[in-house]
């Protein structure tokens, strides 16, 4: 199916969407744009037709508000302006698209972004942008390569659950900020290579249980941290620059393999720092 006929066949079928087609990329919005999404229920009628087109190196989703699951298809996604009501699926044996939301809402009545139901053997890049979680935000999917949430707003609590994250990135520009006002936990979870820039966390702690953190990088940083609940204490480069603890501050019982800092930071309440070992390199081989 070429792109023409790909335009005719959706805009026939739903006669309240228009297409535009540029390049390689395709673009799917409401007929009419007004100050509000327009509803939807049937995007996996979309996702049978995209399925039997070629692949296309973008298709964008502007101005929709999903009142069903989503199914990801092999595609390389964008969605601006966008809500969800519910989860994602990603329905491919390996997802290997950049998927990207750029202003959307989520407000996920099950609390679950991603599940793929051990079907994905491997996730590419995801990347959120100036986007509003109303809900708990969870993820459970085998393995990342990157995920990014750049300005976003978290209202309720993360969780991150048997995951294996290759890049994970919090960050933002001058004019606005990453701000957590609930709980983050990463459970079961491996993180290589985590940065959280200008990171506020305005409310609750940060729990890291049965985790294995590798060079970590904190900028810029207002928060509460509590490492005292992480079990496997595999702990590479921990840097705190420029820091703000807010919070009381707990490392007792924590390994460090390597460097730890805590370079031009203020605590502001509790240090606790007792019990704590730095491992040599004959410990590490133990």
């Amino acid at each position: 199916m070429n792109d023409k006929e790909l335009k005719e066949i959706l805009e026939a079928e739903f006669l309240d969407i228009r297409c535009y087609i540029n390049n390689d990329s395709i673009t799917i919005s409401p007929e009419s744009i007004t100050h509000r999404p327009f509803e939807i229920k049937w995007f996996k009628k979309i996702e049978d037709i995209l399925a039997t087109s070629k692949p296309k190196s973008s298709i964008t989703f502007r101005y929709f508000i999903f009142l069903d699951e989503v199914d990801l298809i092999n595609h390389q996604i964008t969605f601006e302006n966008c809500a969800f009501n519910y989860p994602f699926n990603i329905d491919s044996k390996e997802y290997n698209k950049a998927l990207k939301f750029k202003n959307c809402q989520f407000n996920l009545e099950e609390n679950l972004i991603f599940d793929n139901n051990n079907k994905t053997n491997f996730i590419n890049n995801i990347q959120f942008l100036n986007c509003n979680f109303n809900s708990d935000f969870k993820i459970n999917s085998q393995n990342f390569k990157k995920l990014e949430f750049k300005d976003c707003i978290f209202n309720e609590d993360i969780k991150i659950d048997c995951c294996k994250i290759h890049n994970l990135v919090f960050w933002n520009t001058r004019h606005s900020e990453v701000i957590f006002n609930k709980e983050i936990n990463f459970d079961n979870t491996k993180l290589n290579d985590v940065d959280f820039i200008d990171y506020i966390f305005t409310k609750y702690p940060c729990s890291c249980y049965m985790s294995k953190l590798k060079n970590q990088n904190y900028t810029n940083c207002k928060f509460n941290f509590d490492f005292n609940y992480i079990t496997e204490k595999d702990i590479l480069n921990l840097k705190f620059e420029n820091c703000i603890f807010t919070g009381n501050v707990n490392f007792n019982n924590t390994e460090f393999n390597q460097n730890l800092s805590f370079k031009n930071s203020k605590f502001e309440k509790e240090f606790r720092f007792e019990n704590v070992k730095f491992l040599q390199d004959n410990d590490k081989n133990k």
